[in-house]
């Protein structure tokens, strides 16, 4: 029976592992020698399990080694950042922890003893102690992580200020739990101290979960108002260009009615052969049709982007500023129109932030060029700055987290999710200083980063 227990005890080790990075990895790539790691964690997970006579004065070590493992272990397996990894880490151990001290005081209750470490490692129950709290941990995750945060914790994963807090309350918590851990050496009557182990250990496992569906809604929350800020800016663009367009509509409708009253009038000037003033009505004509506010232009293959660049073009003619682009994208880059008009948008509008601060207007302008290059779509936005740089610097996307303003950490999250990065220059131009933003897409064989 007990060989049958510590079999028991490896496969539901086995099946919490595998629950655990399989639910997470939804949410993060897995690294190109993630199974490495993989093995790496699972010998740590089953390095606690080996019970031997001879290890029992090493407890403290095996458990201090499989800690450690974990930390090492998860930087390995999946590619996030280092706020990402310490909360998988004490995630893992806190889920454990919660289970392991709950299901050794109900053994220790049954007993009749005063539960401690050194107790249950020596007791039979120590692998049953196991199976029941990975068991528990991974019905935990089938039913707690999978049915009630699946939909929310991308949202939730991707705010480093909420993870921030999150992992606060992971330390917190597993720090009230080695306290009451090492409870036993007082003199606390045996059953009460269980009990009290027994109450604590679920209640911070409850009120853990209930933290994070409270962040995890938090975050989804913020991330709708986000996303509904920028459906109401791409409503407004929208609602500026069909503005445009049923003027140019009504002007187009007005020549158009006066058209055929037009060519009567020259037909019957014509067999009058009164060419002079046909000439004039001609000239008219076409004085009247380039009058007309036909200003519409082809910035970029891609609609949504066409309008949003003309909308911006009229902004950019307001300043007295020049304004130029070929935006002429692959059909196939792996964006969705939100993250186009969230990209657009917030270069447009560090483009105009900065072009309207050059004092000299004929110094004003912005350039908007594409091409192709090493399996990348490469996007080179140029604007004219107010400030001239001390000597020409770049900044990649790939090296320097700190990037300047809010609305290039926007974009550089946007290209980062897909693979891509951008480059950020400060150089001059014909002696006038620029900003230079060179965007990096992916193409097919590049949309997964490495």
């Amino acid at each position: 029976m007990t060989d049958f227990i510590v079999i028991l005890s490896y496969i539901s080790s086995t099946l919490f592992l595998y629950l655990y990075i399989r639910n997470y990895s939804q949410y993060f790539p897995f690294r190109k020698c993630a199974w490495i790691a993989i093995t790496f964690i699972f010998l740590a997970t089953l390095l606690p399990l080996l019970n031997f006579s001879w290890l029992d004065e090493y407890m403290h070590i095996r458990l201090f080694f499989a800690v450690v493992a974990y930390f090492i272990a998860f930087p390995g397996i999946f590619r996030t950042n280092i706020v990402n990894y310490l909360f998988l880490t004490f995630n893992f151990i806190l889920k454990t922890y919660c289970f392991f001290l709950f299901f050794s005081a109900i053994f220790a209750t049954a007993e009749s003893v005063s539960l401690s470490l050194s107790w249950i490692n020596d007791s039979y129950y120590y692998h049953l102690t196991h199976v029941c709290t990975y068991l528990a941990s991974s019905m935990s995750i089938m039913f707690l992580d999978h049915l009630l945060l699946n939909t929310k914790l991308k949202d939730l994963l991707t705010s480093k200020r909420l993870m921030g807090f999150l992992l606060s309350i992971q330390i917190i918590m597993l720090l009230n739990l080695v306290a009451i851990t090492n409870g036993q050496v007082y003199s606390f009557d045996d059953s009460w101290y269980n009990v009290l182990v027994m109450v604590i250990s679920i209640s911070v496992f409850a009120i853990y979960f209930i933290i994070r569906l409270f962040t995890a809604n938090l975050s989804y929350l913020i991330g709708y108002k986000s996303r509904t800020k920028t459906l109401e800016k791409q409503l407004n663009i929208q609602l500026d260009h069909y503005h445009v367009y049923e003027s140019q509509v009504r002007d187009f409708l007005k020549f158009k009615h006066d058209y055929t009253k037009t060519l009567n009038a020259m037909n019957l000037l014509l067999d009058q052969k009164n060419y002079t003033a046909v000439v004039n009505v001609l000239s008219s004509s076409i004085t009247n049709l380039s009058s007309l506010k036909l200003s519409y232009k082809e910035y970029s293959n891609n609609v949504i982007i066409d309008a949003l660049l003309n909308n911006y073009a009229r902004k950019f003619k307001l300043i007295e500023s020049e304004f130029s682009s070929t935006a002429f994208l692959s059909m196939d880059l792996p964006f969705n129109d939100l993250d186009l008009i969230k990209l657009f948008s917030n270069i447009m509008d560090n483009c105009y932030e900065a072009v309207s601060k050059v004092k000299q207007c004929e110094n004003r302008f912005v350039t908007i060029d594409s091409t192709v290059k090493n399996g990348f779509q490469l996007l080179t936005i140029t604007n004219s700055s107010n400030k001239t740089p001390m000597k020409q610097e770049s900044y990649t996307s790939k090296r320097n987290k700190m990037l300047h303003g809010f609305g290039l950490s926007i974009i550089s999250e946007i290209l980062e999710n897909i693979g891509g990065f951008i480059l950020y220059k400060k150089t001059t131009i014909n002696t006038i200083p620029c900003f230079q933003l060179v965007l990096h897409i992916p193409l097919d064989e590049h949309k997964k980063p490495l």
